[in-house]
């Protein structure tokens, strides 16, 4: 393969230590880079391609490096541009995705492009009085439908399908509905979007996996510009995006998956580390599989205390050990504060001795659990004379999304399997799920029932929406500057650091949330502590109130400090 050499290949693994070297120099065959929190996989990964490149083993415009997030893709190819492969295409599934149907789309159908939208609520609510002649649904439930339908669509399950999953794994629709009234809703959903000519972000990816399967000279098309595929955050990989990854690889077997099954912190809506932990079983045989436990972000205390959280776990066996790379830092204790408001005024006060010894606010960053108790935090600071901001999730996915009217829904009536030529009639992303639904068995231990993309979704529709309430209450949710301190739920601060973390209300209750019984959820709860534990560079401050009078307005009860922060 022939590319463009811009630099001398050895000089790219200087500053990789030994495992991240071995990573690196892994340029063929099927890979697999376990990398633990702060283990430097972006520099890894973004190392790997370009040597690869500079060895003209990969022409670097066949290179697709894939993530989940537009700000990480962006990461991606800054830094690959600045390597000098800025050839390289570093996307969201999404936005690739999008780009491939836009390429094929006037070969496949004389239809026009469908608009993409975040949302289609009008649509949703016809659909529900088509179907049940109700109008009474209000604004909450509607959501709760449509996010259930996004959860079946990503999980492969066809609406037709629906009523036995639900049947075999006990999944209660939405909205009091039956399930097989839910499914007559979805599919008349599709049917609105499609006279509406919309479509979601789910929609692309079904599409683009319909023609790739359907269509063999359009298949060809889209594969003809991939090479080789390096996939970031693989834990988060869902069905459907699963499915899209092995369409475009096809025959071919030169793909590079990273991830780490500690980080999985979206299975509410449906994620699992199930391909990760899969992934030498499927893509037997592997040519590396390689471990990056070595944390250059955070000091040995921090990286104890997080290997501590993990270690009770009934699955400790699947999580890696991290190590410090750095010098020994302060030691780590849990504040007690005698309610919600003493622990909001409690770490304002940290926070502004903190800004008195020179500590730069943009250093600095709050975790929550929930939106819900960043109000008083953010008060707190407002009174101090602190300036604060709350975190935005960034919800569209991919820099085309950024200038659509937002991720939503469109369906065409039917996507004929039986179009005899490489033409497309009205497609059907709903009815895209047909020729794989029943191969995803919903509850089965080896296949998960949903993605980590919805997941993602899901959390920052959650997000956004209070988002918005903080703003009607008085507190601005602009994007954090360096002048600001930065307030973050958990979900939301996934993938970035502060020197300095605060992570209030570690109490049993919050994290875990609600004390679940459950086994898989409490297990997402330690993973979810894991990841706030981890976002702290040079010091952690975990707090927690002892009783919750004051936020809720109730009887006081008493609190504990979180098992998982306790060694259970």
């Amino acid at each position: 393969m022939v590319g463009v050499k811009h630099m001398d290949p050895e000089s790219l693994l200087e500053g990789l230590d030994e495992s991240q070297r071995r990573a690196a120099v892994a340029t063929s065959g099927p890979v697999r880079i376990i990398a633990g929190a702060g283990a430097g996989k972006t520099r890894t990964i973004t190392r790997r391609i370009a040597y690869a490149c500079a060895l003209d083993v990969w022409n670097p415009s066949h290179v697709l490096a894939v993530t989940f997030s537009k700000r990480a893709a962006q990461e991606m190819h800054s830094r690959l541009d600045g390597l000098g492969f800025g050839d390289v295409k570093a996307r969201t599934f999404h936005s690739a995705a999008l780009g491939q149907l836009h390429l094929v789309w006037d070969a496949v159908t004389t239809d026009a492009f469908p608009e993409i939208h975040q949302s289609s609520p009008k649509a949703l609510a016809e659909a529900v009085r088509i179907v049940t002649n109700r109008t009474d649904l209000d604004k909450g439930a509607v959501q709760d439908v449509e996010s259930e339908i996004n959860w079946a669509k990503v999980s492969l399950i066809a609406p037709q399908d629906y009523p036995t999953v639900c049947k075999a794994t006990g999944r209660v629709p939405p909205a009091g509905l039956e399930p097989d009234i839910f499914a007559e809703i979805a599919q008349e959903y599709e049917r609105q979007k499609a006279a509406a000519n919309r479509m979601d972000f789910n929609d692309i990816l079904l599409l683009v996996c319909h023609i790739i399967e359907r269509f063999p000279r359009q298949a060809r098309r889209i594969r003809g510009g991939i090479d080789c595929i390096t996939v970031d955050e693989y834990q988060d990989v869902s069905p459907l995006q699963h499915r899209l990854l092995r369409l475009w690889l096809g025959d071919i077997n030169e793909v590079c998956v990273v991830g780490d099954a500690a980080q999985t912190i979206y299975s509410f809506a449906g994620a699992t580390s199930y391909y990760l932990r899969d992934f030498a079983r499927e893509f037997a045989p592997v040519h590396s599989d390689i471990v990056l436990n070595r944390d250059y972000r955070s000091t040995p205390q921090i990286v104890q205390y997080a290997n501590r959280v993990l270690a009770a776990s009934p699955h400790r066996d699947e999580y890696l050990e991290l190590t410090s790379a750095q010098p020994k830092g302060r030691d780590i204790r849990p504040t007690r504060y005698e309610d919600d408001s003493a622990e909001a005024e409690g770490i304002a006060a940290r926070i502004k001795r903190l800004q008195e010894h020179g500590v730069p606010l943009g250093d600095i960053g709050v975790l929550t659990r929930t939106n819900a108790q960043l109000k008083p935090i953010a008060k707190a600071l407002e009174e101090r004379g602190i300036a604060s901001s709350v975190r935005k999730v960034e919800f569209t996915d991919g820099n085309e999304s950024e200038t659509t009217p937002q991720n939503g829904d469109w369906a065409s009536a039917g996507m004929s399997s039986n179009t005899p030529s490489d033409t497309m009639a009205a497609p059907s992303p709903a009815a895209t799920l047909a020729p794989a639904a029943g191969t995803i068995p919903a509850s089965s231990p080896s296949t998960p029932t949903a993605v980590a993309a919805q997941r993602r979704m899901a959390a920052e529709e959650q997000a956004l929406a209070q988002l918005t309430q903080l703003r009607q209450q008085g507190i601005t949710t602009t994007m954090p500057a360096r002048q600001t301190v930065s307030l973050s739920t958990i979900h939301a601060a996934k993938g970035l650091e502060w020197k300095y973390v605060f992570v209030a209300g570690c109490a049993d209750g919050l994290i875990p949330y609600h004390s679940p019984t459950d086994e898989s959820e409490r297990e997402e709860e330690r993973r979810l502590m894991y990841v706030a534990v981890t976002r702290a560079q040079k010091e952690l401050f975990p707090s927690y109130a002892s009783t919750d009078a004051s936020s809720t307005g109730y009887a006081a009860h008493e609190r504990m400090l979180s098992p998982f922060l306790r060694g259970k």
